[in-house]
């Protein structure tokens, strides 16, 4: 047998051992979620003859070049997936799932797919094939099972126009004959084979499940805070449940470890999906300290540069693992789920490792009804699929009970009341906007009071801190969303630092703050906005309970607000919490004041709600369910556009960025609104955008005449 290479250090054969390898040991995870001896036959030969088509003396000539050092020519290189693909359809009857697979398991399925293979010349040795098939053909026999080379001794050597004529015969004639089941399917068939061909390059093994007991987990916890804890009857009520579990407790109760306790009751991956990527990194820096670093994962839109200041030596192969939820433990916001049901990015591995696994949904209160729509769709979808699902919420609303309760039958429900009846602020309600308490904000920093400021757009927050910076004795920090990845991580911990300091200190931002930062301050001075974000702004107040002063003032809200948050609820929830005036507030109260702000919202007739509902299926049938997808493809995502953000490089950074390298480029990344995308343009993989910004207090913008709603400036956490 002729010695024919799959990558420099490794031969076809070898490589394709160690994807069979692999493949064995998923068909032993997830038999039980699919059945079917035929779906393992062919999916056993999509792995078999993923790489077959590396026989073409172009690639072979290309891996000889790349191991003496010599130069290349990229565009001669025949795609091996093409070749692979027309060969694996001689075994599986012109099976649609299975060949799809084949021919996309490097690149994204696509019309433009093998588009440039047309006009190149394909050159091979059929007995390579054949004796490839047969040394397979005698292993198999050692397990009483058959395949048989010798279709394949009269197969013709094709040109690459007459295998494109092939590939789109096998897959874009009969694409528009599939529907959701065969999407479902297919998920199988390309998530197992990616995971076999990832794994299988990189010598690694599938990794299935997390331990977690309950006297490890209390004896690292205990590690943690540096004493001896108990679970109390909350957290062991969680761990006692098998089923879906929906839990209401106040923060600082202990959610996170009810979690995990309630994680441990049962085999399966553990997915942490959280609404932001600084309760993410905090989330995923407790984890690692309780399970380890290999056992770990972080994935989020910045999350391989957060993890590379962590350690220099962190490289991208590893994070292509972390970023399918590979790892036993993934923590990740949940876009990073949601965004799977558009065929985005590697969809079919995510998907796959998340069937069985056990999905913790924190904060689901937190967001908007288009992304709540989205959820409960990706609820339904993983529910087929055995997924269990824990949910926790501080403060939600009963209409969204109802509607989790109605979507999972037999979900239980847990409240903690231990600390029901405590509460930890007095409410101060104005009736004037927050301009108007710049005397008393000034005077409470001058006393050595540490004062939070939240405002519900982010240009009100630079005003704010604009205004606030022409003082001699305060120096006001600014916090949102709209600042470039490496200060964005500065400022965070710049805030912890100055929450923790002994001296007065004065903190702008917007709602960001609700379930990011992990700080305490002594007095908040917020605008209104829906009563639950009000709950989670006063949140970041005597949040550890020890101050007997802490103080929450409502204010009026701006116009603009009403652009980010329904109008009649912002009325409703300022009248709701003017009934308790000069009050101290319980977590009683709160649950109380929610139900009624929310006691006329019926979601599932909400049209932003039903959109996200059906967003899935829209897309999914616009591409043929089993499509990969890009987020600028057509107007099917006109909606979605709504809620999402791009990531440019400020122009005044680009003298600084130019010759740096794509890794070090990415930290001079900002979010801003998808609108903006117009102002950009392009640079060696990036997009560079003029933009009015400084690292104090981030980027201004001028909004465009018929502005829609952003999540910086408010509504949704996501994508």
């Amino acid at each position: 047998m002729r010695k024919i290479y799959a990558k420099t250090d490794e031969t076809l054969i070898e490589h394709t051992s160690r994807c069979l390898n692999v493949w064995n040991q998923l068909k032993n995870i997830y038999y039980q979620f699919i059945p079917d001896q035929d779906f393992w036959n062919k999916s056993f030969l999509t792995v078999m003859f993923h790489d077959i088509g590396k026989v073409v003396d172009s690639f072979q000539e290309m891996i000889s070049a790349s191991t003496e050092g010599r130069f290349y020519n990229y565009d001669l290189n025949f795609r091996h997936e093409l070749l692979s693909g027309v060969l694996v359809a001689k075994f599986l009857n012109k099976d649609l799932l299975p060949i799809a697979a084949v021919f996309s398991h490097h690149r994204k399925l696509n019309d433009e797919l093998f588009e440039s293979d047309k006009q190149r010349s394909v050159n091979y040795f059929r007995q390579d094939i054949i004796d490839f098939v047969d040394y397979f053909q005698d292993q198999l026999s050692k397990s009483g099972s058959s395949i048989n080379a010798d279709q394949f001794r009269n197969f013709p050597e094709f040109n690459g126009k007459q295998f494109y004529d092939m590939f789109w015969k096998l897959i874009w004639e009969r694409m528009d004959s599939l529907n959701a089941n065969d999407r479902n399917r297919y998920i199988f068939y390309k998530g197992i084979l990616n995971t076999c061909d990832w794994l299988g390059s990189g010598h690694n093994e599938p990794i299935d499940s997390l331990e977690i007991q309950k006297e490890m987990l209390r004896d690292k916890v205990s590690l943690k805070v540096g004493g001896s804890i108990q679970f109390d009857d909350f957290q062991n009520q969680c761990a006692n449940t098998s089923g879906d579990c929906l839990i209401i407790a106040p923060t600082g109760s202990g959610k996170t470890e009810a979690a995990l306790l309630w994680a441990g009751t049962k085999s399966g991956k553990i997915v942490y999906l959280l609404p932001t990527r600084v309760t993410s990194n905090a989330i995923f820096e407790r984890m690692e300290t309780y399970f380890g670093e290999s056992n770990v994962g972080l994935v989020h839109s910045s999350a391989f540069d957060y993890l590379s200041e962590k350690n220099e030596d962190y490289d991208f192969k590893d994070y292509n693992l972390e970023r399918i939820f590979f790892k036993p433990l993934t923590v990740a916001t949940i876009d990073q789920l949601l965004t799977t049901g558009f065929n985005v990015g590697q969809w079919a591995m995510k998907e796959l490792n998340c069937i069985g696994a056990k999905v913790i949904i924190d904060e689901i209160h937190a967001y908007d009804c288009y992304t709540l729509g989205l959820t409960i769709a990706t609820i339904r979808h993983f529910r087929r699929f055995g997924t269990s699902l824990f949910l926790m919420s501080a403060t939600i609303p009963r209409f969204l009970m109802e509607l989790i309760k109605k979507e999972i039958p037999d979900i239980t429900v847990i409240q903690n009341n231990s600390l029901m009846k405590k509460s930890r602020n007095r409410f101060i309600m104005k009736d004037h906007g927050i301009n108007e308490c710049e005397t008393d904000i000034v005077a409470r920093v001058g006393e050595g009071k540490k004062v939070l400021v939240v405002v519900n757009t982010v240009n009100e927050a630079i005003r704010l801190y604009d205004h606030y910076a022409n003082y001699k004795d305060i120096s006001p920090l600014c916090y949102h969303s709209r600042f470039i990845v490496k200060e964005k991580s500065a400022k965070e911990k710049e805030i912890i630092n100055v929450s923790e300091a002994e001296k007065g200190c004065l903190v702008i931002t917007t709602q960001v703050v609700e379930v990011s930062l992990d700080i305490d301050f002594d007095l908040l001075f917020t605008e209104n906005a829906p009563a639950d974000a009000i709950i989670q702004r006063a949140g970041r107040i005597n949040r550890k309970r020890k101050k007997s002063d802490s103080m929450v003032t409502i204010v009026r809200h701006k116009e603009v607000s009403e652009k980010v948050y329904d109008p009649v609820l912002l009325r409703k929830s300022y009248a709701e919490l003017s009934k308790y005036h000069d009050q101290y507030v319980t977590e009683k109260d709160f649950l109380a004041i929610v139900d009624h702000v929310y006691d006329s919202v019926n979601l599932e007739t909400d049209k932003n709600f039903i959109k996200g509902l059906e967003q899935y299926n829209e897309v999914q049938e616009h591409y043929n369910f089993i499509q990969d997808v890009f987020p600028n493809d057509g107007d099917v995502f006109t909606r979605i556009r709504d809620y999402l953000k791009i990531s440019v490089i400020p122009e005044d950074f680009f003298n600084e960025v130019e010759d740096k390298k794509p890794r070090e480029k990415a930290k001079y990344l900002v979010d801003v609104p998808y609108w903006v995308k117009k102002k950009t343009y392009p640079f060696k993989g990036f997009l560079i955008c003029p933009l009015d910004y400084n690292n104090e207090r981030g980027v201004k913008l001028e909004y465009d005449i018929g502005w829609k709603r952003t999540i910086d400036d408010g509504g949704s956490y996501v994508f």
